[in-house]
């Protein structure tokens, strides 16, 4: 019998990769869910074998925010580099895609909580990085789009982040979507 990996083991993330799901993006939230059940069918089946999805989020073309593995727990989705690190998904192949506006406000809003939740200054040398930008990890993921935002991501969430220190408080109204 195969063993689950990544199961409930507990980290203290204080980095983020940015994925890309290769697919589809979806806008309709019914294929959003419907599209993040297939993805930790996946990844709990046989071809994965993992405890559950192995992003901690998955955004939608609507920049709709969905909850995969809980945040504090190793997710299963840069080999070599989950501890410490939160996966953060983006429904689509973004080598054909561009980001829209609502994506991208959407990921610098829950990378900014991230930071303060986590604790972790995002202005740091590699606290975002794509997929690809691990060593080891042979991948396009997350996308020529993606990778050519990253930089300037980085600086709008330090910029935000530092805006929002001090107004900040854990448990403040940021709720994603979570999938049941």
């Amino acid at each position: 019998a195969a063993t689950r990996r990544g199961g409930a083991s507990r980290h203290d993330p204080s980095q983020v990769t940015v994925h890309h799901t290769d697919g589809h993006p979806r806008t309709k939230l019914s294929e959003s869910i419907s599209e993040m059940r297939g993805y930790q069918r996946f990844h709990m089946g046989p071809q994965r074998g993992w405890a559950d999805i192995g992003y901690h989020f998955v955004l939608d073309r609507e920049g709709r925010i969905l909850e995969g593995r809980p945040a504090d727990t190793i997710g299963a989705h840069a080999g070599g580099h989950n501890t410490g690190n939160i996966g953060i998904a983006m429904m689509g192949d973004y080598n054909k895609y561009d980001l829209n506006e609502q994506q991208k406000t959407s990921l610098r809003r829950l990378i900014s909580f991230l930071a303060l939740h986590y604790r972790t200054d995002p202005r740091q040398k590699g606290f975002i990085l794509g997929h690809t930008q691990h060593p080891g990890n042979n991948t396009d993921c997350p996308g020529s789009h993606i990778l050519a935002f990253l930089a300037q991501l980085q600086r709008e969430v330090g910029d935000e982040t530092l805006r929002l220190i001090g107004k900040f408080k854990p448990g403040s109204g940021f709720t994603p979507l979570a999938v049941v």
